[in-house]
C-alpha cells in the first residue's frame, strides 16, 4: 500500500502530527504497537500550556471522559533532598493518559487518518519516492510505501531499538496504584507530590490522587 506519510506511535506527538498533516491533505497512516487505550507510566498532570496546545491541534477541549476526580490539580509540591517541601502556583488538570491517548488519535482519524492498532514498525529503508517500510500487525508483515515516514515511537521505539546505545543510559519508571486508606494530614490531595530524596528514587518520585486511588511512582 502507499501513503503521503507513515507516522509511527500514536501518543501526543504521533496524534498531533497525523491529525494536522491530515488536515493539510495528506494521505496519512498512523500505526500504534498497542492496541488503544493503552497504559502510560505518566502523572497525567497537564499545565496550562499544554491544555492551549491540545485545544489548538485537536480542535476541543480535553474530554470529560479522560478527566479524573480531582481533575483540578492546585499545584505541584516539591520536596528536596532534606524533605523540605514548596509549592509552586503550576495549576493542571489531572488526566487519564490512557483514555486522553486515545481520544487524540481519534481525533487524528476525524481528520482523514488511518489509524492501525497493535502494529509494530520492524524496519524500513529508502527508496525512489521515500521510504518502504515493514509493518507487523495481527495479520502478520506486510510492506508500506510512504513518501515520508515520521517517528513518534519515543525511547522505546524502532531507532532505540536499533541503535547501539547503552540501556543503561534509560531512565525507567514505575507506577502503582494502591486503594486504601492514608493520613489525612501527610499529603494534599488536590496537589501533585515529587520528591527527591535519594531513598525513594535516583532521579524522582512523585504521588498524586486519581478516582480514588493513591499514585506512587519512581523512575
Amino acid at each position: 500500500s502507499f501513503c503521503d506519510v507513515l507516522v509511527v506511535g500514536a501518543g501526543p506527538a504521533g496524534a498531533a502530527a497525523a491529525r494536522t498533516l491530515a488536515q493539510a491533505g495528506a494521505s496519512v497512516l498512523l500505526v500504534e504497537r498497542f492496541a488503544l487505550p493503552r497504559n502510560k507510566s505518566c502523572s497525567g498532570m497537564l499545565i496550562e500550556a499544554a491544555i492551549r496546545s491540545i485545544e489548538d491541534v485537536f480542535g476541543g477541549p480535553v474530554p470529560t471522559a479522560a478527566r479524573c476526580v480531582p481533575d483540578d490539580c492546585r499545584g505541584l509540591v516539591m520536596y528536596d533532598q532534606s524533605g523540605r517541601s514548596q509549592q509552586s502556583g503550576q495549576k493542571a488538570l489531572n488526566v487519564w493518559r490512557d483514555r486522553l491517548d486515545a481520544w487524540m488519535a481519534g481525533r487524528a482519524v476525524d481528520a482523514g487518518a488511518t489509524l492501525r492498532e497493535a502494529t509494530s514498525l520492524v524496519f524500513f529503508g529508502k527508496e525512489a519516492a521515500g521510504v518502504a517500510a515493514t509493518l507487523k500487525g495481527a495479520e502478520g508483515a506486510y510492506r508500506v510505501h510512504a513518501r515520508y515516514l515520521v517517528l513518534c515511537d519515543g525511547v522505546t521505539g524502532y531507532l532505540r531499538r536499533s541503535s547501539d546505545s547503552d540501556a543503561r543510559c534509560a531512565t525507567i519508571t514505575y507506577q502503582a496504584f494502591c486503594e486504601g486508606e492514608a493520613d489525612g494530614g501527610a499529603l494534599d490531595p488536590l496537589c501533585f507530590h515529587a520528591f527527591l530524596q535519594p531513598e525513594f528514587s535516583e532521579y524522582d518520585a512523585w504521588a498524586n490522587v486519581k478516582d480514588g486511588l493513591l499514585v506512587v511512582g519512581t523512575a
